[in-house]
């Protein structure tokens, strides 16, 4: 009878203690996943960030897209309003209105297109480097 109180005591204290490493074991998990959820947070803080900043970039990027490519039309649109208005001759939205002047030019002056061409190029530059300055 005595041995198998001491055999039980030994039982228990052996219990005791792999419910102590167990509750150990139990509170460093816990720790661990509090730490792991206090770095999830701050991830994704960052990537609210990020996405933030990758919105105004794309909200940016829109914008000057947009603007250059009004700026483009509106560049054309000068060119185009700079070149003489020929009788007779069809315009069309794509034409190449420098080729079509310098190719009749040419045959009217009795001069080489590529010069025309140059000439005209010459012009253009010339009076928008002008109307810049006034």
């Amino acid at each position: 009878r005595e041995v198998m109180k001491t055999e039980l005591k030994l039982e228990i204290e052996e219990m005791k203690m792999e419910i102590k490493n167990l509750d150990e074991k139990i509170d460093s998990i816990q720790k661990a996943t509090k730490k792991n959820e206090e770095k999830m947070k701050i991830i994704e803080q960052q990537l609210e960030k990020n996405e933030k900043k990758l919105e105004l970039i794309e909200y940016k990027i829109k914008t000057d897209n947009k603007e250059t490519e009004e700026a483009l039309i509106h560049l054309e649109m000068d060119r185009a309003s700079y070149y003489l208005r020929f009788q007779n001759v069809e315009e069309s939205r794509e034409e190449d209105l420098t080729s079509m002047m310098a190719e009749i030019l040419a045959d009217f002056l009795q001069r080489d297109k590529e010069e025309i061409i140059r000439e005209i190029d010459d012009i253009y530059r010339v009076h928008t480097s002008y109307a810049r300055r006034h």
